[in-house]
């Protein structure tokens, strides 16, 4: 059997009354299909060109077709045809159309640090470092996307802290800023921001002061106008001291006169004896001899005769025998036999 053959039996199939399509080739006439299966076979092939043309549209946008929105962010959809979609997304993942975008905010609690330079009271220049704590506000996100856009920490947070220093720090002197409470400056700062910043899209939780530098020239004068300031208290305290302790001397010299007036008997005489006990109670006591008139403190004797705690005098060692003088050696003479000396 033929290769023809072969395909006629196994795709032939009994003639339809209506809609028979009958093809010649090379003179052999072909398995006869009917519309319904040719329509079918298209519709197949329609579907797997387009399963095909819809995968690869996927994989070449999936960024921008399965938006994945991780923890402590939120979203906002934007549609070519559509605009701003008032609705905030949640965390997870998202699909969109490839002609559509998310942007995506931060809804966590932000930081800012920011440097100014503010004009005191009386003109000096201050240079100031703030820091403000903020998050946007969750269910109006949208309405912030729309209305002041993604750069809304430029556009409107930053420029309400300079505001806010301008307002508070620009009604003091350096000298007062510098002798000014810290937790009192922030508070005010904080209430003053508050109460400007009325937006609906942000909300405050604290504002900070990071570093405040004066001019160095106000800053060494002030310095050292609080040094002195210091210096006049550390007399002062001084002076109360010294007061305190003439008071103290007075009652103590009060008290020893009237002692002195009830008993009879001096105040030195008093301690002299107090000292007298004592040292005749001393284990190293041995005689003691103070006076014996009528103004001075009695003999005192140490009778104990127990083995004194005073280390002994050493004995002297004796010296040796004196040579005799029959046993002393002879000089030598000075000079040599048969020489006489010069007289």
């Amino acid at each position: 059997m033929s290769r023809w053959e072969e395909f006629r039996a196994r795709f032939r199939r009994p003639a339809q009354p209506v809609g028979e399509v009958a093809v010649v080739i090379d003179g052999e006439e072909p398995p006869v299909q009917s519309v319904v299966e040719l329509l079918g076979a298209g519709f197949l092939s329609v579907c797997k060109l387009l399963l095909v043309i819809v995968l690869f549209t996927c994989l070449f946008w999936f960024d921008r077709i399965f938006i994945f929105i991780d923890s402590g962010q939120a979203g906002v959809r934007w549609g070519r045809f559509t605009g701003t979609e008032m609705r905030t997304y949640d965390e997870g993942l998202h699909i969109i159309w490839p002609w559509d975008r998310m942007y995506l905010y931060v809804s966590r609690l932000q930081s800012l640090s920011d440097t100014s330079t503010i004009y005191s009271q009386d003109g000096l220049e201050i240079r100031v470092r703030a820091n403000v704590r903020f998050h946007p506000t969750y269910d109006t996100l949208s309405r912030l996307h729309k209305d002041v856009g993604p750069d809304y920490v430029e556009t409107l947070v930053k420029p309400e802290i300079q505001s806010t220093l301008r307002k508070v720090l620009g009604n003091f002197t350096p000298r007062d800023i510098y002798a000014k409470d810290e937790e009192g400056l922030i508070k005010e700062l904080q209430e003053t921001m508050a109460r400007d910043f009325n937006s609906q899209y942000v909300v405050l939780d604290k504002f900070l002061i990071e570093e405040l530098k004066l001019p160095d020239d106000i800053q060494r004068a002030i310095q050292d106008k609080l040094t002195e300031e210091q210096r006049v208290q550390a007399y002062l305290f001084i002076l109360d001291k010294e007061e305190a302790e003439r008071k103290r001397r007075i009652i103590e010299a009060t008290g020893i006169r009237d002692f002195e007036e009830i008993s009879g008997l001096p105040i030195l005489r008093w301690r002299g004896l107090d000292v007298t006990e004592k040292l005749a109670t001393s284990d190293n006591a041995k005689v003691v001899i103070i006076g014996t008139g009528s103004d001075q403190l009695p003999l005192i004797l140490n009778t104990d005769s127990g083995p004194s705690t005073l280390p002994k005098r050493p004995e002297p060692t004796p010296s040796p025998d004196p040579i005799p003088p029959d046993r002393e050696p002879a000089t030598p003479p000075l000079l040599p036999d048969g020489v006489e000396g010069v007289p």
